[in-house]
Protein backbone atom coordinates (compact mmCIF):
# COMPACT_ATOMS: atom_id res chain seq x y z
CA UNK A 1 0.00 0.00 0.00
CA UNK A 2 1.44 3.00 -0.76
CA UNK A 3 2.05 5.59 2.01
CA UNK A 4 -0.04 8.22 2.03
CA UNK A 5 1.60 12.10 1.68
CA UNK A 6 0.70 14.49 4.96
CA UNK A 7 -2.48 16.57 4.79
CA UNK A 8 -0.72 19.85 4.45
CA UNK A 9 -0.02 18.12 0.26
CA UNK A 10 -3.61 19.84 -0.13
CA UNK A 11 -5.66 19.54 -3.24
CA UNK A 12 -4.83 17.97 -6.34
CA UNK A 13 -5.63 20.44 -8.92
CA UNK A 14 -5.56 18.05 -12.00
CA UNK A 15 -7.97 15.26 -11.36
CA UNK A 16 -7.09 13.38 -14.16
CA UNK A 17 -3.28 12.96 -13.28
CA UNK A 18 -3.57 9.41 -12.23
CA UNK A 19 -5.90 8.23 -14.82
CA UNK A 20 -2.97 6.22 -16.33
CA UNK A 21 -1.73 4.48 -13.37
CA UNK A 22 -4.97 4.05 -12.35
CA UNK A 23 -6.24 2.54 -15.71
CA UNK A 24 -2.72 0.01 -15.37
CA UNK A 25 -3.66 -0.97 -11.94
CA UNK A 26 -7.25 -1.70 -12.59
CA UNK A 27 -6.36 -3.95 -15.39
CA UNK A 28 -3.67 -5.41 -13.61
CA UNK A 29 -6.97 -6.62 -11.00
CA UNK A 30 -8.71 -7.91 -13.49
CA UNK A 31 -5.81 -9.85 -15.35
CA UNK A 32 -5.54 -11.27 -11.66
CA UNK A 33 -9.27 -12.28 -12.04
CA UNK A 34 -8.87 -13.35 -15.31
CA UNK A 35 -5.96 -16.05 -14.62
CA UNK A 36 -8.05 -19.02 -12.93
CA UNK A 37 -10.50 -18.96 -15.68
CA UNK A 38 -7.68 -19.03 -18.61
CA UNK A 39 -6.18 -21.45 -16.33
CA UNK A 40 -9.41 -23.62 -16.14
CA UNK A 41 -9.83 -23.17 -19.21
CA UNK A 42 -6.79 -25.21 -20.85
CA UNK A 43 -7.10 -28.24 -18.15
CA UNK A 44 -6.30 -31.59 -20.08
CA UNK A 45 -9.09 -33.03 -22.48
CA UNK A 46 -10.31 -35.42 -20.05
CA UNK A 47 -12.00 -32.38 -18.25
CA UNK A 48 -13.96 -29.51 -19.78
CA UNK A 49 -14.30 -26.71 -17.46
CA UNK A 50 -18.15 -25.23 -16.98
CA UNK A 51 -17.28 -21.84 -17.24
CA UNK A 52 -18.27 -20.36 -14.04
CA UNK A 53 -15.23 -20.51 -10.97
CA UNK A 54 -17.26 -19.18 -7.70
CA UNK A 55 -20.87 -20.02 -6.83
CA UNK A 56 -21.99 -22.38 -9.74
CA UNK A 57 -25.75 -22.35 -9.30
CA UNK A 58 -26.21 -18.54 -10.02
CA UNK A 59 -23.78 -18.46 -13.15
CA UNK A 60 -24.91 -21.57 -14.70
CA UNK A 61 -28.05 -19.73 -14.46
CA UNK A 62 -27.16 -16.42 -15.86
CA UNK A 63 -25.16 -19.07 -19.00
CA UNK A 64 -28.55 -20.23 -19.16
CA UNK A 65 -30.24 -16.68 -19.64
CA UNK A 66 -27.51 -15.98 -22.22
CA UNK A 67 -28.98 -19.17 -23.97
CA UNK A 68 -32.17 -17.62 -24.18
CA UNK A 69 -30.89 -14.63 -25.96
CA UNK A 70 -28.48 -16.75 -28.12
CA UNK A 71 -31.68 -18.57 -29.48
CA UNK A 72 -33.16 -15.34 -30.35
CA UNK A 73 -35.30 -14.29 -27.38
CA UNK A 74 -35.90 -10.65 -25.66
CA UNK A 75 -38.31 -12.07 -23.29
CA UNK A 76 -36.76 -14.59 -20.37
CA UNK A 77 -38.35 -17.65 -18.81
CA UNK A 78 -37.13 -19.57 -16.03
CA UNK A 79 -34.76 -22.32 -17.93
CA UNK A 80 -34.59 -24.33 -14.87
CA UNK A 81 -38.39 -24.98 -14.66
CA UNK A 82 -40.20 -27.60 -16.61
CA UNK A 83 -43.60 -25.44 -17.49
CA UNK A 84 -41.99 -21.81 -17.11
CA UNK A 85 -44.99 -19.96 -18.80
CA UNK A 86 -45.07 -16.96 -20.87
CA UNK A 87 -41.89 -15.03 -20.93
CA UNK A 88 -41.33 -11.37 -19.50
CA UNK A 89 -39.17 -8.93 -20.56
CA UNK A 90 -36.72 -8.96 -17.39
CA UNK A 91 -32.93 -10.07 -17.15
CA UNK A 92 -32.56 -8.09 -20.26
CA UNK A 93 -28.35 -7.65 -19.55
CA UNK A 94 -27.96 -11.14 -19.74
CA UNK A 95 -30.23 -11.79 -22.77
CA UNK A 96 -28.39 -8.98 -24.73
CA UNK A 97 -24.98 -10.72 -23.86
CA UNK A 98 -26.80 -14.07 -25.36
CA UNK A 99 -27.74 -11.54 -28.61
CA UNK A 100 -24.71 -10.02 -28.97
CA UNK A 101 -22.71 -13.39 -29.13
CA UNK A 102 -25.28 -14.67 -31.73
CA UNK A 103 -24.58 -11.29 -33.46
CA UNK A 104 -20.63 -12.04 -33.46
CA UNK A 105 -20.41 -15.78 -33.75
CA UNK A 106 -18.68 -15.64 -30.58
CA UNK A 107 -19.41 -18.59 -27.81
CA UNK A 108 -21.49 -17.38 -24.66
CA UNK A 109 -18.22 -18.02 -22.62
CA UNK A 110 -16.24 -15.70 -24.67
CA UNK A 111 -19.23 -13.18 -24.43
CA UNK A 112 -19.56 -13.90 -20.71
CA UNK A 113 -15.97 -13.72 -19.88
CA UNK A 114 -15.13 -10.76 -22.15
CA UNK A 115 -18.50 -8.69 -20.50
CA UNK A 116 -17.03 -10.12 -16.83
CA UNK A 117 -13.51 -8.20 -17.41
CA UNK A 118 -15.05 -5.03 -18.97
CA UNK A 119 -17.28 -4.58 -16.31
CA UNK A 120 -14.38 -4.79 -13.60
CA UNK A 121 -12.70 -2.19 -15.58
CA UNK A 122 -15.41 0.05 -15.65
CA UNK A 123 -16.23 -0.55 -11.70
CA UNK A 124 -12.80 0.37 -10.97
CA UNK A 125 -12.10 3.16 -13.32
CA UNK A 126 -15.43 4.83 -12.08
CA UNK A 127 -14.39 4.01 -8.06
CA UNK A 128 -11.07 6.29 -9.24
CA UNK A 129 -13.50 8.97 -10.87
CA UNK A 130 -15.93 9.46 -7.55
CA UNK A 131 -13.37 8.96 -5.06
CA UNK A 132 -11.36 12.03 -6.90
CA UNK A 133 -14.62 13.75 -5.94
CA UNK A 134 -14.16 13.49 -2.21
CA UNK A 135 -10.63 13.07 -1.41
CA UNK A 136 -8.55 16.19 -2.08
CA UNK A 137 -5.39 14.48 -1.92
CA UNK A 138 -3.68 12.17 -4.38
CA UNK A 139 -2.26 9.91 -2.02
CA UNK A 140 -5.12 9.71 -0.22
CA UNK A 141 -7.29 8.67 -3.30
CA UNK A 142 -4.78 6.20 -3.88
CA UNK A 143 -5.36 4.65 -0.47
CA UNK A 144 -8.73 4.77 -0.86
CA UNK A 145 -9.10 2.99 -4.51
CA UNK A 146 -6.76 0.44 -2.55
CA UNK A 147 -9.07 -0.29 -0.24
CA UNK A 148 -12.34 -0.14 -2.38
CA UNK A 149 -10.19 -2.41 -5.38
CA UNK A 150 -8.53 -4.89 -3.07
CA UNK A 151 -9.45 -4.45 0.31
CA UNK A 152 -11.89 -6.94 2.45
CA UNK A 153 -12.83 -8.20 5.94
CA UNK A 154 -11.41 -10.27 8.38
CA UNK A 155 -13.27 -13.55 7.40
CA UNK A 156 -10.25 -15.26 7.14
CA UNK A 157 -9.90 -15.13 10.55
CA UNK A 158 -13.20 -16.96 11.31
CA UNK A 159 -11.95 -19.55 8.73
CA UNK A 160 -9.62 -20.91 11.19
CA UNK A 161 -12.28 -21.39 13.53
CA UNK A 162 -14.58 -23.26 11.35
CA UNK A 163 -16.89 -19.96 10.36
CA UNK A 164 -17.47 -18.54 6.65
CA UNK A 165 -18.14 -14.85 6.86
CA UNK A 166 -20.16 -13.26 3.81
CA UNK A 167 -17.05 -11.57 3.15
CA UNK A 168 -15.50 -14.76 1.98
CA UNK A 169 -18.86 -15.19 -0.89
CA UNK A 170 -20.98 -12.12 -0.82
CA UNK A 171 -19.73 -11.03 -4.20
CA UNK A 172 -22.42 -7.99 -4.38
CA UNK A 173 -20.65 -6.38 -1.45
CA UNK A 174 -17.11 -7.01 -1.94
CA UNK A 175 -15.53 -5.17 -5.11
CA UNK A 176 -12.84 -7.48 -5.96
CA UNK A 177 -15.37 -10.68 -5.61
CA UNK A 178 -17.47 -9.13 -8.32
CA UNK A 179 -14.93 -8.72 -10.48
CA UNK A 180 -13.93 -12.38 -9.88
CA UNK A 181 -17.56 -14.04 -10.22
CA UNK A 182 -19.75 -12.88 -12.57
CA UNK A 183 -20.67 -9.99 -14.96
CA UNK A 184 -22.90 -7.92 -14.02
CA UNK A 185 -22.28 -7.21 -10.42
CA UNK A 186 -19.37 -4.96 -11.09
CA UNK A 187 -21.15 -3.13 -14.12
CA UNK A 188 -23.43 -2.15 -11.87
CA UNK A 189 -21.80 -0.35 -9.27
CA UNK A 190 -20.30 1.25 -11.77
CA UNK A 191 -23.20 2.67 -13.00
CA UNK A 192 -24.63 3.54 -9.56
CA UNK A 193 -20.81 5.37 -8.90
CA UNK A 194 -22.15 7.59 -12.02
CA UNK A 195 -25.73 7.75 -10.97
CA UNK A 196 -24.41 9.36 -7.74
CA UNK A 197 -21.45 11.35 -9.12
CA UNK A 198 -23.80 13.05 -11.47
CA UNK A 199 -27.00 13.51 -8.87
CA UNK A 200 -25.10 13.95 -4.94
CA UNK A 201 -24.82 17.58 -3.76
CA UNK A 202 -21.04 17.72 -2.82
CA UNK A 203 -20.04 15.26 -5.10
CA UNK A 204 -21.64 16.24 -8.59
CA UNK A 205 -19.81 19.66 -9.74
CA UNK A 206 -20.61 22.47 -12.25
CA UNK A 207 -24.08 23.57 -13.65
CA UNK A 208 -27.24 21.16 -14.14
CA UNK A 209 -26.98 21.16 -17.73
CA UNK A 210 -28.91 19.10 -20.63
CA UNK A 211 -26.40 16.63 -21.25
CA UNK A 212 -25.80 15.68 -17.70
CA UNK A 213 -29.92 14.90 -17.46
CA UNK A 214 -29.47 12.73 -20.13
CA UNK A 215 -26.81 11.05 -18.87
CA UNK A 216 -28.49 10.29 -15.75
CA UNK A 217 -31.48 9.16 -17.73
CA UNK A 218 -29.09 6.52 -19.63
CA UNK A 219 -27.19 5.10 -16.72
CA UNK A 220 -30.40 4.66 -15.00
CA UNK A 221 -32.31 3.22 -17.55
CA UNK A 222 -29.40 0.82 -18.25
CA UNK A 223 -28.96 0.04 -14.45
CA UNK A 224 -32.30 -1.22 -14.64
CA UNK A 225 -31.40 -3.97 -17.14
CA UNK A 226 -28.40 -5.00 -15.09
CA UNK A 227 -29.51 -4.90 -11.42
CA UNK A 228 -32.72 -2.97 -10.87
CA UNK A 229 -32.52 -3.50 -6.99
CA UNK A 230 -29.76 -1.52 -6.90
CA UNK A 231 -32.47 1.79 -8.46
CA UNK A 232 -34.10 0.89 -4.88
CA UNK A 233 -30.46 1.79 -2.64
CA UNK A 234 -30.30 4.88 -5.11
CA UNK A 235 -33.57 6.07 -4.47
CA UNK A 236 -33.03 5.37 -0.58
CA UNK A 237 -30.00 6.91 -0.63
CA UNK A 238 -30.99 10.30 -2.66
CA UNK A 239 -34.01 10.37 -0.25
CA UNK A 240 -32.03 10.59 2.29
CA UNK A 241 -30.07 13.14 1.45
CA UNK A 242 -32.37 15.59 -0.12
CA UNK A 243 -34.37 15.40 3.13
CA UNK A 244 -31.10 16.37 5.24
CA UNK A 245 -30.92 19.58 2.74
CA UNK A 246 -34.92 20.33 2.96
CA UNK A 247 -33.77 20.39 7.05
CA UNK A 248 -31.09 22.65 5.94
CA UNK A 249 -33.04 24.79 3.92
CA UNK A 250 -30.87 24.36 1.19
CA UNK A 251 -32.56 22.29 -1.24
CA UNK A 252 -32.80 24.16 -4.56
CA UNK A 253 -34.16 23.62 -7.54
CA UNK A 254 -31.12 23.03 -9.46
CA UNK A 255 -29.78 19.95 -6.98
CA UNK A 256 -33.52 18.59 -7.05
CA UNK A 257 -33.97 18.36 -10.29
CA UNK A 258 -31.19 15.39 -11.17
CA UNK A 259 -32.40 13.22 -8.78
CA UNK A 260 -36.01 13.67 -10.14
CA UNK A 261 -34.59 12.49 -13.38
CA UNK A 262 -33.36 9.69 -11.68
CA UNK A 263 -36.65 8.81 -9.91
CA UNK A 264 -38.30 9.53 -12.91
CA UNK A 265 -36.50 6.91 -15.36
CA UNK A 266 -35.90 4.46 -12.19
CA UNK A 267 -39.34 4.24 -11.19
CA UNK A 268 -41.13 2.47 -14.42
CA UNK A 269 -38.36 -0.53 -14.17
CA UNK A 270 -39.12 -0.44 -10.03
CA UNK A 271 -42.93 -0.83 -10.14
CA UNK A 272 -42.49 -3.44 -13.77
CA UNK A 273 -40.21 -6.04 -11.48
CA UNK A 274 -42.16 -5.85 -9.00
CA UNK A 275 -45.19 -6.62 -11.02
CA UNK A 276 -43.54 -9.28 -12.84
CA UNK A 277 -42.58 -10.85 -9.77
CA UNK A 278 -45.89 -10.63 -8.14
CA UNK A 279 -48.56 -10.94 -10.94
CA UNK A 280 -46.75 -13.18 -13.16
CA UNK A 281 -47.85 -16.49 -12.65
CA UNK A 282 -44.97 -18.70 -12.34
CA UNK A 283 -42.17 -15.97 -11.65
CA UNK A 284 -44.62 -15.56 -8.26
CA UNK A 285 -43.97 -18.73 -7.06
CA UNK A 286 -40.14 -18.61 -7.92
CA UNK A 287 -40.41 -14.82 -6.12
CA UNK A 288 -42.00 -16.60 -3.24
CA UNK A 289 -38.84 -19.12 -2.31
CA UNK A 290 -36.19 -16.44 -3.93
CA UNK A 291 -34.95 -15.55 -0.74
CA UNK A 292 -30.95 -13.66 -0.34
CA UNK A 293 -31.38 -12.62 3.36
CA UNK A 294 -28.51 -10.56 4.93
CA UNK A 295 -26.12 -11.72 7.32
CA UNK A 296 -26.27 -11.76 11.31
CA UNK A 297 -24.70 -8.75 12.93
CA UNK A 298 -22.03 -10.30 14.25
CA UNK A 299 -21.03 -11.84 10.26
CA UNK A 300 -21.26 -8.37 8.92
CA UNK A 301 -18.70 -6.32 11.47
CA UNK A 302 -16.13 -9.25 11.05
CA UNK A 303 -17.01 -8.55 7.43
CA UNK A 304 -16.81 -4.85 7.51
CA UNK A 305 -13.19 -5.86 9.31
CA UNK A 306 -10.77 -3.09 9.46
CA UNK A 307 -12.50 -0.57 7.71
CA UNK A 308 -15.25 -1.22 9.67
CA UNK A 309 -13.43 -0.02 12.79
CA UNK A 310 -11.15 2.74 10.47
CA UNK A 311 -14.47 4.33 9.45
CA UNK A 312 -15.74 4.60 13.27
CA UNK A 313 -14.04 7.36 14.08
CA UNK A 314 -14.32 8.71 10.04
CA UNK A 315 -17.75 8.90 10.72
CA UNK A 316 -17.20 10.89 13.97
CA UNK A 317 -15.16 13.57 12.04
CA UNK A 318 -17.69 13.34 8.96
CA UNK A 319 -20.65 14.09 11.67
CA UNK A 320 -18.68 16.84 12.41
CA UNK A 321 -17.64 18.62 9.46
CA UNK A 322 -21.08 18.23 7.95
CA UNK A 323 -19.89 19.20 4.78
CA UNK A 324 -22.08 17.91 1.94
CA UNK A 325 -19.73 15.20 0.68
CA UNK A 326 -19.41 13.90 4.32
CA UNK A 327 -23.17 14.32 4.89
CA UNK A 328 -23.93 12.09 1.38
CA UNK A 329 -21.40 9.16 2.74
CA UNK A 330 -22.67 9.03 6.11
CA UNK A 331 -26.38 8.60 4.95
CA UNK A 332 -25.49 6.59 2.15
CA UNK A 333 -23.85 3.78 4.24
CA UNK A 334 -26.48 4.38 7.09
CA UNK A 335 -29.58 4.01 4.82
CA UNK A 336 -27.58 1.14 3.50
CA UNK A 337 -26.57 -0.88 6.16
CA UNK A 338 -30.51 -0.43 8.02
CA UNK A 339 -31.87 -1.31 4.66
CA UNK A 340 -29.60 -4.66 4.92
CA UNK A 341 -32.26 -5.70 7.45
CA UNK A 342 -35.87 -4.25 6.07
CA UNK A 343 -37.79 -7.29 5.97
CA UNK A 344 -37.75 -7.59 2.32
CA UNK A 345 -37.01 -11.23 1.07
CA UNK A 346 -33.80 -9.93 -1.22
CA UNK A 347 -31.97 -7.43 1.36
CA UNK A 348 -28.46 -8.74 1.04
CA UNK A 349 -28.99 -7.38 -3.00
CA UNK A 350 -28.81 -3.98 -1.64
CA UNK A 351 -25.47 -4.63 -0.41
CA UNK A 352 -24.32 -3.70 -3.50
CA UNK A 353 -21.85 -0.55 -3.74
CA UNK A 354 -21.96 -0.16 -0.14
CA UNK A 355 -18.41 -1.01 0.41
CA UNK A 356 -17.36 2.73 -1.27
CA UNK A 357 -18.78 4.86 1.36
CA UNK A 358 -17.09 2.24 3.78
CA UNK A 359 -13.99 2.71 1.98
CA UNK A 360 -13.97 6.33 2.03
CA UNK A 361 -14.93 6.84 6.05
CA UNK A 362 -12.15 4.28 6.44
CA UNK A 363 -9.78 6.51 5.06
CA UNK A 364 -11.13 9.79 6.58
CA UNK A 365 -10.73 7.71 10.10
CA UNK A 366 -7.42 7.07 8.78
CA UNK A 367 -5.86 10.10 7.63
CA UNK A 368 -7.29 12.24 10.15
CA UNK A 369 -7.90 10.15 13.28
CA UNK A 370 -4.90 7.83 13.25
CA UNK A 371 -1.80 9.33 10.95
CA UNK A 372 -1.36 12.41 12.42
CA UNK A 373 -0.80 10.51 15.67
CA UNK A 374 1.59 8.45 14.52
CA UNK A 375 5.24 9.19 14.03
CA UNK A 376 7.35 8.79 10.75
CA UNK A 377 8.70 5.56 11.84
CA UNK A 378 5.69 4.32 12.87
CA UNK A 379 3.81 4.94 9.56
CA UNK A 380 4.72 2.32 7.54
CA UNK A 381 4.09 -0.18 10.15
CA UNK A 382 0.57 0.36 10.56
CA UNK A 383 0.25 0.56 7.12
CA UNK A 384 1.35 -2.96 6.96
CA UNK A 385 -0.56 -4.21 9.08
CA UNK A 386 -3.74 -2.30 7.92
CA UNK A 387 -2.61 -4.69 4.27
CA UNK A 388 -2.06 -8.09 6.13
CA UNK A 389 -5.84 -7.37 7.94
CA UNK A 390 -7.59 -6.38 4.62
CA UNK A 391 -5.75 -8.64 1.86
CA UNK A 392 -6.12 -12.12 3.21
CA UNK A 393 -9.71 -12.52 2.80
CA UNK A 394 -9.49 -12.09 -0.85
CA UNK A 395 -6.25 -14.15 -1.51
CA UNK A 396 -7.90 -17.45 0.58
CA UNK A 397 -11.27 -17.28 -2.30
CA UNK A 398 -8.36 -17.27 -4.79
CA UNK A 399 -6.31 -19.73 -3.62
CA UNK A 400 -9.07 -21.62 -2.84
CA UNK A 401 -10.09 -21.14 -6.26
CA UNK A 402 -6.87 -21.84 -7.70
CA UNK A 403 -7.16 -25.36 -5.75
CA UNK A 404 -10.65 -25.92 -7.05
CA UNK A 405 -9.21 -25.70 -10.61
CA UNK A 406 -5.40 -27.98 -9.41
CA UNK A 407 -8.16 -30.68 -8.63
CA UNK A 408 -10.82 -30.44 -11.33
CA UNK A 409 -13.54 -29.88 -8.58
CA UNK A 410 -17.02 -31.58 -10.27
CA UNK A 411 -19.07 -28.66 -9.33
CA UNK A 412 -16.48 -26.46 -12.21
CA UNK A 413 -15.64 -29.27 -14.83
CA UNK A 414 -17.63 -32.11 -16.40
CA UNK A 415 -15.78 -35.00 -17.72
CA UNK A 416 -15.25 -35.75 -21.21
CA UNK A 417 -18.05 -38.05 -21.47
CA UNK A 418 -20.48 -35.97 -19.12
CA UNK A 419 -19.33 -32.78 -21.79
CA UNK A 420 -20.24 -34.89 -25.18
CA UNK A 421 -23.43 -36.21 -23.57
CA UNK A 422 -24.44 -32.44 -22.96
CA UNK A 423 -23.72 -31.60 -26.65
CA UNK A 424 -25.59 -34.52 -27.78
CA UNK A 425 -28.16 -33.00 -25.73
CA UNK A 426 -27.72 -29.48 -27.64
CA UNK A 427 -28.57 -30.65 -31.45
CA UNK A 428 -30.55 -33.99 -31.05
CA UNK A 429 -33.04 -32.42 -27.31
CA UNK A 430 -36.12 -30.56 -28.73
CA UNK A 431 -36.20 -26.59 -27.64
CA UNK A 432 -38.12 -27.13 -24.44
CA UNK A 433 -37.71 -31.24 -23.97
CA UNK A 434 -37.59 -32.36 -20.36
CA UNK A 435 -34.28 -34.11 -19.40
CA UNK A 436 -34.09 -35.66 -15.97
CA UNK A 437 -31.00 -36.00 -14.25
CA UNK A 438 -28.85 -35.44 -11.07
CA UNK A 439 -29.11 -31.90 -9.84
CA UNK A 440 -25.47 -31.23 -10.59
CA UNK A 441 -25.97 -32.14 -14.47
CA UNK A 442 -29.17 -30.47 -14.27
CA UNK A 443 -27.47 -26.94 -13.18
CA UNK A 444 -25.49 -27.55 -16.66
CA UNK A 445 -28.08 -28.77 -19.20
CA UNK A 446 -29.94 -25.78 -19.94
CA UNK A 447 -26.82 -23.50 -19.48
CA UNK A 448 -25.58 -25.61 -22.73
CA UNK A 449 -28.84 -26.87 -24.57
CA UNK A 450 -32.37 -25.66 -25.33
CA UNK A 451 -33.69 -28.37 -23.15
CA UNK A 452 -35.48 -28.26 -19.48
CA UNK A 453 -34.85 -29.99 -16.67
CA UNK A 454 -37.86 -31.23 -13.71
CA UNK A 455 -34.87 -29.83 -11.38
CA UNK A 456 -31.61 -27.90 -11.34
CA UNK A 457 -31.99 -24.92 -9.40
CA UNK A 458 -32.61 -23.62 -5.68
CA UNK A 459 -34.77 -20.98 -6.66
CA UNK A 460 -34.98 -20.62 -10.36
CA UNK A 461 -37.00 -24.13 -10.16
CA UNK A 462 -40.41 -23.75 -9.28
CA UNK A 463 -41.29 -25.51 -6.35
CA UNK A 464 -37.70 -26.57 -6.10
CA UNK A 465 -37.42 -28.97 -2.76
CA UNK A 466 -40.49 -31.08 -4.43
CA UNK A 467 -38.97 -31.28 -7.42
CA UNK A 468 -35.61 -31.78 -6.02
CA UNK A 469 -37.32 -34.66 -4.27
CA UNK A 470 -38.74 -36.41 -7.27
CA UNK A 471 -35.52 -36.11 -8.69
CA UNK A 472 -33.80 -38.36 -6.15
CA UNK A 473 -36.73 -40.35 -5.19
CA UNK A 474 -37.06 -41.76 -9.13
CA UNK A 475 -32.89 -42.12 -9.15
CA UNK A 476 -33.18 -44.11 -5.74
CA UNK A 477 -36.06 -45.85 -7.02
CA UNK A 478 -38.92 -44.94 -4.65
CA UNK A 479 -40.73 -43.04 -7.27
CA UNK A 480 -41.70 -45.78 -10.12
CA UNK A 481 -39.56 -44.93 -13.51
CA UNK A 482 -42.61 -44.93 -15.75
CA UNK A 483 -44.87 -42.61 -13.22
CA UNK A 484 -42.31 -40.13 -12.77
CA UNK A 485 -41.73 -40.27 -16.83
CA UNK A 486 -45.30 -39.86 -17.09
CA UNK A 487 -45.62 -36.79 -14.90
CA UNK A 488 -42.66 -34.81 -16.00
CA UNK A 489 -43.15 -35.37 -20.05
CA UNK A 490 -39.41 -36.92 -19.88
CA UNK A 491 -38.17 -37.27 -23.24
CA UNK A 492 -34.56 -38.22 -21.76
CA UNK A 493 -33.01 -40.05 -18.63
CA UNK A 494 -29.26 -39.14 -18.31
CA UNK A 495 -27.45 -41.88 -16.34
CA UNK A 496 -23.49 -40.96 -15.53
CA UNK A 497 -21.53 -40.56 -12.59
CA UNK A 498 -23.49 -38.22 -10.59
CA UNK A 499 -27.01 -40.22 -11.33
CA UNK A 500 -24.78 -43.34 -9.83
CA UNK A 501 -24.27 -41.28 -6.78
CA UNK A 502 -27.65 -41.35 -6.48
CA UNK A 503 -28.56 -44.85 -6.90
CA UNK A 504 -26.20 -48.18 -7.73
CA UNK A 505 -28.95 -49.25 -10.18
CA UNK A 506 -30.80 -47.97 -13.35
CA UNK A 507 -34.15 -47.11 -12.21
CA UNK A 508 -35.90 -48.94 -15.47
CA UNK A 509 -35.30 -51.58 -17.78
CA UNK A 510 -36.11 -51.26 -21.41
CA UNK A 511 -35.15 -47.89 -22.26
CA UNK A 512 -33.63 -47.17 -26.10
CA UNK A 513 -30.31 -46.05 -25.77
CA UNK A 514 -29.95 -42.69 -27.53
CA UNK A 515 -26.27 -41.68 -26.21
CA UNK A 516 -23.63 -43.64 -24.58
CA UNK A 517 -19.72 -42.58 -24.38
CA UNK A 518 -17.55 -43.67 -21.06
CA UNK A 519 -19.80 -43.63 -17.83
CA UNK A 520 -22.26 -41.80 -19.64
CA UNK A 521 -25.72 -43.30 -21.20
CA UNK A 522 -28.64 -41.15 -22.10
CA UNK A 523 -31.81 -43.34 -22.39
CA UNK A 524 -35.28 -42.28 -24.33
CA UNK A 525 -37.78 -44.17 -22.54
Amino acid sequence: MMAPADDSAGPIHNPGADCWWIAAASVLVVAVTTLPYLLAYHVPPDHVFTGILVNPADGNSYLAKMREGWLGSWLFTLPYTAAPGPGVFIFTYYLLLGHLARWTGASLDLVYQLARAVGGLAMLLSAYAFIERVCDSRAWRVCAWLFFAIGSGLGWLAVAFGGFTSDLWVAEAIPFLAVFVNAHFALATALLLWIFIWTVPGISTGAVSATRLVLIALATTALGQVQPLALLSIGLTLAGILAWLLLQKRLTWPILLPALVCGLFAAPWVLYDAAVSYLHPILAQWSAQNFTPSPPLADLALSGGVLLLLALPGAAIAARRRSDRDMALLIWLGLGGLALYAPFALQRRLSLGLWMPLALLATVGLQFAIWPRLSRAWRPLVLALIAVLVLPSNLLVYAATLGAVQRRDPALFLTQAEWSAVAWLAVHADPGAIVAASPDMSLIIPARTSARVVYGHPFETVAAAAHRQAVEDFYSGRMPAAEFVHEYNVSFVVWGGRERALSSTLPATGWRQAFAQGEVVIYAP
